[in-house]
């Protein structure tokens, strides 16, 4: 696990590309694969950012990038709303298909755990679609717990 860096890009737009049509199959009226292009620059400025509130973490097996793990950490909410103020961060996990079952999540999980801690966050949240089943299982199998459900009305 380490940072990305800006060789990886192609393989960065390949994940982000991958993941959108996993889930576009899962829901259609929601999800969508994203614009080439506009991935390639999420991450073109991604990777030159210079902040500390987010990072991107790949996975490389076999001189190959085949994982990635997005953290961005998140603001105190305001005074006025009901959430604790708990420093978090929001974590998106993920991993070519033909690397799925080998620990290259639960690596680059624990990797952004680890990001995220140092940089103060005592919490992480990964919004996980409903029906992305194995999504559900690799976060519970991770320790994270169910907390939320969001509810969409066309």
């Amino acid at each position: 696990m380490r940072p990305a860096e800006p060789r990886d890009l192609d393989a960065l737009v390949q994940l982000r590309l991958e993941n959108g049509r996993v889930h576009a199959v899962l829901d259609p009226s929601v999800y969508r694969v994203p614009d080439t292009s506009a991935v390639r620059a999420h991450f073109e400025a991604r990777l030159m950012a210079d902040d500390n509130d987010h990072v991107l973490l790949v996975g490389v097996v076999d001189g190959r990038v085949l994982g990635l793990a997005e953290v961005s950490l998140d603001p105190p909410p305001p005074a006025h709303q009901i959430l604790l103020p708990v420093p978090s961060a929001h974590l998106h996990v993920v991993v070519a298909v033909p690397a799925r079952g080998q620990g290259l999540g639960r690596r680059l999980e624990l990797a952004a755990r680890e990001w995220a801690g140092c940089h103060g966050a005592q919490q992480l949240v990964a919004g996980i679609q409903v029906d992305n089943q194995a999504a559900i299982d690799f976060y519970d199998r991770c320790g994270y717990r169910a907390n939320a459900t969001i509810r969409l009305r066309d």
